[in-house]
């Protein structure tokens, strides 16, 4: 089960797992994409739309949603990888999603919709800064610790976790008040409400700076899942960079929200390829789930079906034996006792003992495959031998029996007991039909023969009941059975053993009451007669 639950984390693991040709294709056409519908876009950027204030607490919402989310999933995964560099990219998620809430409430225009005091316009710019700076920092910072794993201790993972989320959120919270307070000293990144002074260039060329590093570092070396889709945030990020410092004529244009929308985009990508990857490994989970209840299920079945097996083969000579016992012992308490007679009767006691024993190392040999003694035997001699214990059946069951043995058969490559454990099967199986059957005549009719297509035929036919015709496809099934007291196992493992043996059993149709089975086994080529 630990096993199990290893290779599961390890399948989520998107920091693990290399990409294949399809998804890099995929990333490769994502990007063309995105730089495609820039290019679209440089005819309309100019264009204002004033009044688009209203958008802006959901464009928030939005990001401040998929980047906790991304932070949680990754946290997630550290708890399972212990990965230092998952948890500062964790934090960089968490400290980008968390300033979005600041950046909002300070914008110029928003303050008024809040209810709050009117903030300096450097204070917006100074958390967008920090927002634009801070995020490709961790993203490097990921690249280079990714390889060094922390402790695997559960105690460190779990406080770890909790430190980081706490840290973030005072960080947050002190970096706001230390700005909002600050205002005097803050750097002069704003001329007026939509335009930016040269200063704020700098922190442009810084952050394309940083995500080219990003890039450069995320392209060398062993590239991973999750690292391919940090390649699609750090270009999607460097385009929004690209539309609002450049192509947009300021706050609130048609430039300016395609940025804000590309920025969307960067928050949500690795959020989705994580959760595309949960899907993916429920979905492998539930399958393996399934397979394994399968699988338990058909052991459980096939138990089943062995100890059915074993009760049904080992019954017969147990009656018999049962059986001959009784006749001994009444022997034996006769006024004057025939000592012949029980001898007789405990020389077949005996003979069946011996007979259960074969049973069981039969059924022991057909399932242990290396264990299969398989000799050139002949058919007739094998029927011999079965009627041999199998008379006083006969005789009990008031059956007549008409041999048809053909002379000269070739022999056939088998396992002795197996064979004979076919042929009592059939036999037995006759003699019950015809127990109770509507007619005088109770006729066992055993024949053999030599096909043209080189098997030797063994045919066993009755007078009994027959079979209904919506029972015929079922009678090989297991645990199916048309007696009151019967297993349903004897013709399923008779077909088991004829079948292993490279032939093949099955039910003929018949003029007549009765049934008509037939086996055939293939001959044995050095043994047939020229």
């Amino acid at each position: 089960m630990l096993a199990k639950q290893q290779n599961a984390s390890t399948l989520f693991a998107l920091s693990e797992i290399p990409p294949n040709r399809q998804q890099i294709r995929a990333v490769a056409m994502m990007i063309l994409l995105l730089f495609l519908a820039v290019g679209l876009s440089v005819p309309y950027s100019q264009i204002p739309l004033d009044g688009t204030e209203p958008l802006l607490p959901i464009y928030a919402t939005a990001i401040l949603l998929n980047d906790v989310l991304t932070a949680v999933l990754l946290l997630s995964l550290f708890t399972i990888q212990r990965s230092l560099a998952l948890l500062i990219l964790a934090v960089g998620y968490l400290f980008v999603g968390l300033t979005v809430i600041p950046w909002l409430l300070t914008f110029p225009g928003m303050q008024q919709s809040f209810g709050l005091p009117i903030a300096d316009i450097q204070v917006t710019a100074s958390i967008a800064a920090l927002r634009r700076l801070v995020f490709p920092i961790c993203v490097l910072a990921y690249v280079f610790l990714k390889n060094r794993h922390l402790s695997r201790r559960t105690g460190l993972s779990r406080h770890a976790t909790v430190w980081v989320v706490g840290g973030t959120i005072l960080l947050v919270a002190g970096m706001t008040v230390a700005i909002h307070f600050g205002e005097s000293h803050l750097p002069i990144f704003m001329r007026d409400t939509k335009n930016t002074t040269s200063l704020w260039r700098y922190v442009v060329w810084l952050s394309y700076l940083l995500y080219a590093a990003c890039l450069i570092f995320l392209l060398l070396g062993r590239k991973t899942k999750l690292d391919l889709w940090l390649i699609v945030v750090i270009v999607t990020l460097a385009l929004e960079l690209f539309i609002l410092s450049s192509l947009s004529s300021g706050r609130l244009s048609a430039g300016w929200w395609l940025g804000r929308l590309y920025g969307l985009a960067s928050a949500s990508i690795v959020l989705i390829a994580l959760l595309a990857e949960i899907t993916s490994l429920y979905g492998r989970l539930l399958r393996s789930a399934y397979t394994e209840r399968r699988i338990r299920e058909e052991r459980l079945a096939a138990t089943e079906a062995l100890l059915a097996l074993i009760s049904h083969e080992v019954n017969q000579p147990l009656t018999s034996m049962i059986s001959n016992a009784g006749t001994g012992i009444r022997w034996l308490e006769r006024q004057q006792p025939n000592i012949e007679e029980a001898a007789a009767a405990l020389q077949r006691v005996k003979r069946d003992g011996h007979r259960a024993g074969e049973v069981i190392n039969g059924i022991r040999a057909m399932y242990r495959k290396d264990a299969q003694e398989r000799l050139p035997i002949d058919v007739n001699e094998q029927i011999h031998h079965v009627l041999s214990y199998m008379r006083d059946e006969l005789h009990t069951g008031h059956c007549a029996l008409d041999l048809s043995l053909a002379p000269n058969l070739p022999k056939v490559m088998g396992n002795p007991l197996q064979i004979r454990q076919v042929l009592s099967n059939m036999i037995k199986n006759a003699i019950d039909a015809m127990q109770g059957a509507s007619g005088s005549l109770q006729l066992l009719s055993l024949q053999t023969s030599y096909g043209k297509d080189g098997n030797v035929v063994v045919s066993i036919e009755d007078t009994g009941h027959g079979i209904d015709p919506e029972n015929r496809a079922r009678i090989f099934e297991p645990f199916f059975t048309t007696r009151t007291d019967g297993m349903g196992m004897g013709l399923m493992f008779s077909r088991s053993i004829i079948e292993s043996h490279g032939g093949r059993l099955w039910l003929e149709d018949k003029k007549g009451p009765g049934t008509l089975f037939r086996f055939a086994l293939p001959a044995d080529p050095q043994h047939i007669a020229v």
